[in-house]
């Protein structure tokens, strides 16, 4: 089964890379279509009730593709009688039957041999509304037969439509069972398998939005250790994670690195590292450990404290990779982001996509395992994210890519959800940055990308 949020991720991932979302409506009206001509006889009435998004749209193709050989009536169930989604005016504008006013619902029940449910999608919010309630009230009232489009209308609550058969696209989504959806059938409508299992844009529906009564701190607190020996690693992790649209991004460092990390911006919060700050620390919404970091004794020692008192989500990357072991991960919510050296001396294992998931399983924590393909793992769950371009060896996109995930598991993105958006947006930024200047750009040119390319995800997410 599909979770609803995977489904929307692969359409939009499906409008980003294969084709527009139209394409794909027209394929799963024409998969309704079919099923309701093997349901009822040439010359049948057939009533759709069709919602304001772009389930509706699927039930208003399915409407205009059965016309040639039943008599259809349509329904758009809506207070004003209009239809919301672009997708969906397209197909009304397509549709040339019968319409009928929603206040006209019992009569037109009345007529019909079978009623077709496009009224919500899986992009439903939980509980009904007028005037959806009371439709779905004189549907189930009918005794009619019901055939709903992807899912039954209001699946979940003790209201929801009580279809016969259910045609389903993909797969069937979660939560439905013969018992409320009746018949199931699953048609393919031609979404590939990498808009599922590929990084791209649609990891956005992940992405908690800040609210308009947000305040300071209530969208992500970070603290960085990172940064002590070369510092210039610490900057960049730092700068990527500001830019992830967090509130607050607190460095913690040796006072010798305090000015110079002061330099490259005003907006980091930076403070002396003393261990009088790991209840501060502990506090936070994530922890990023490593970038530039070092490797001295007393930077394990460091990071063993700090591992000890905190329970949220940690991102270990570069040298905190080279001076711990997986075990002190174990239990714990994290994210290790190693190149394939990094790999193998934190594991003892070959950097293979096999050891990336079994180590995942063993220990309990997310791998971003970066290289021409990036494999992201929580160990039952494997992503791959292509992209980029040769011009990412360069010293810093590791770092710029910690600082990604760091800032989206600080957002309270789930761990392998915020590795996969933040390996597809370092790679997307890497190449708008290369089309603009060939393979002269650098890691300050990749960082200025990164809002566009997360508001490019947004319009897509809210448009799509």
């Amino acid at each position: 089964m599909i979770t609803f949020p995977e489904m929307r991720r692969a359409e939009i991932n499906y409008s980003a890379f294969y084709g527009p979302l139209s394409d794909l409506m027209q394929r799963a009206g024409a998969s309704v279509a079919a099923e309701i001509k093997s349901m009822v006889p040439s010359g049948s009435k057939v009533l759709f009730l069709c919602g304001t998004g772009n389930n509706g749209g699927d039930g208003l193709t399915a409407a205009e593709m059965v016309r040639d050989c039943c008599s259809v009536k349509v329904i758009i169930v809506s207070l004003d009688g209009r239809v919301k989604s672009d997708l969906a005016q397209k197909a009304l504008s397509s549709y040339h039957g019968e319409m009928e006013k929603l206040e006209n619902l019992p009569s037109a029940i009345t007529w019909a041999d079978l009623v077709v449910d496009a009224i919500l999608g899986t992009g439903t919010k939980p509980g009904l509304r007028e005037p959806v309630k009371s439709a779905i009230n004189v549907v189930n009232s009918s005794g009619k037969a019901v055939l709903s489009i992807d899912l039954p209308s209001g699946l979940g609550s003790e209201e929801a439509i009580k279809p016969i058969r259910t045609v389903t696209f993909t797969d069937a989504k979660e939560g439905m069972t013969p018992n409320n959806s009746g018949m199931i059938v699953i048609r393919d409508i031609g979404i590939p398998a990498s808009c599922f299992n590929h990084s791209g844009p649609g990891d956005f529906v992940y992405y908690p939005l800040p609210l308009s009564s947000s305040h300071k701190g209530m969208n992500g607190e970070l603290s960085v250790i990172a940064g002590w020996e070369s510092y210039g690693a610490g900057v960049i992790s730092s700068k990527a994670a500001l830019s992830t649209g967090i509130d607050l991004v607190k460095v913690y460092l040796p006072p010798t690195m305090i000015d110079r990390f002061a330099s490259h911006s005003v907006e980091f919060m930076l403070r002396e590292y003393d261990q009088k700050y790991i209840e501060q620390i502990s506090k936070s919404s994530a922890i990023l450990i490593g970038p530039g970091l070092g490797t001295g004794d007393d930077r394990s020692e460091m990071i063993h404290g700090i591992l000890e008192r905190y329970t949220g989500p940690i991102v270990l990357d570069a040298d905190a990779l080279k001076i711990m072991r997986p075990e002190v991960l174990k239990g714990k919510n994290a994210v290790i982001t190693p190149h394939r050296k990094e790999f193998e001396i934190f594991t003892g294992l070959d950097p293979t996509e096999e050891n990336a998931i079994s180590s995942a399983q063993r220990y309990g924590f997310t791998v971003l395992l970066k290289g021409e393909t990036d494999i992201i793992t929580d160990g039952r769950m494997k992503i791959h994210s292509p992209g980029g371009n040769a011009r990412m060896t360069m010293g810093g996109t590791g770092d710029m890519l910690a600082g990604l995930v760091a800032g989206f598991v600080a957002k309270g993105m789930p761990s392998v959800r915020a590795a996969s958006f933040a390996s597809y947006i370092n790679k997307a930024s890497a190449d708008l940055c290369y089309v603009e200047k060939g393979y002269w750009y650098s890691v300050q040119d990749m960082l200025e990308k990164v809002p566009y390319v997360i508001n490019s995800s947004l319009k897509l997410v809210g448009g799509a």
